[in-house]
């Protein structure tokens, strides 16, 4: 009995199972290559889904529920950023943190992608009028404007 080995068709398949196993690590270590210049927006409700809850579970003690904002930390809703706005800034001031004001560097709690993903979420709350919403503060920013904190 001779050993041909697997028919084309089976070794077509088990080519493609592979091809995806391989893929899913890439997907789980190249978070690792964003940063703030290379950062994207994210508007998948799942990515989105995500973004809240990381929120809800770590930025709410500060910044409020639903991004309101408190006595320590800015409404996160309305069109003014103290440090930009836009997802290069937002993300860069989670991953940097402003110590000045007492927020602390979030890059060793949560990985590139997850930070992404809260600042989306962030993005995502602009213009939702929350209740109790604390009143602007920094300069107003469109998108297409500067990025002060790329400077």
């Amino acid at each position: 009995v001779f050993n041909t080995g697997k028919l084309q068709e089976a070794e077509y398949t088990a080519e493609l199972e592979q091809a995806e196993i391989d893929y899913q690590v890439y997907l789980k270590t190249a978070g690792d290559k964003i940063n703030a210049e290379t950062v994207t927006l994210l508007t998948a409700k799942d990515d989105l889904g995500k973004g809240q809850e990381l929120f809800v579970k770590n930025c709410k003690a500060c910044h409020g529920a639903l991004g309101e904002g408190t006595q320590i930390a800015p409404n996160l809703t309305d069109e003014y950023w103290l440090h930009g706005g836009g997802i290069k800034n937002v993300f860069k001031t989670i991953v940097e943190g402003v110590e000045l004001k007492g927020m602390k560097s979030w890059k060793k709690d949560f990985s590139p992608v997850q930070i992404q993903q809260i600042a989306s979420y962030i993005i995502s709350i602009k213009g939702s009028n929350p209740p109790n919403a604390k009143d602007p503060q920094g300069e107003k920013w469109t998108e297409g404007g500067n990025d002060i904190s790329m400077k």
